[in-house]
């Protein structure tokens, strides 16, 4: 699809071959990047089962799931260390400080990092289309 879309991009390419390859590496990051967060939620969300009374229904597992991979898409496209910052300050609730402090970068720099993620996000999710 994305090649598709982009045809006019493709008219250009001197070694088509290279870049199908390099396209076909960056779909299968992104796909095990979401594979990662989606089982990283299903084995908290197990854990979290497990230690109360009343688990959650399928459905709202499934409306969860389906959070996670608005989630990943709206993350798509942002360089690694933007989406990084954003992934440990919202899912793993770490400080911009330690956040900072990890990545060896100021926390200025991670405060950048997470507007960028944000409106990127925002921009992301204005674009797609909703859900019945």
């Amino acid at each position: 699809m994305r090649l598709l879309a982009s045809r006019d991009a493709l008219l250009g390419v001197q070694q088509p071959r290279a870049y199908l390859t390099a396209v076909a590496k960056r779909l299968l990051v992104d796909r095990s990047r979401r594979q990662v967060i989606e089982q990283a939620y299903l084995a908290d969300l197990a854990l979290a089962a497990s230690a109360q009374a009343g688990a959650p229904s399928p459905e709202e597992i499934l409306l969860a799931v389906q959070a996670l991979e608005e989630i990943s898409a709206a993350l798509e496209g942002l360089p690694d260390k933007v989406r990084e910052a954003f992934l440990r300050h919202y899912l793993d609730e770490q400080t911009q400080a330690r956040i900072a402090e990890d990545m060896q970068v100021s926390k200025r720099t991670i405060q950048n990092y997470l507007v960028r993620a944000l409106l990127h996000c925002r921009t992301a999710s204005s674009q797609m289309p909703m859900l019945p």
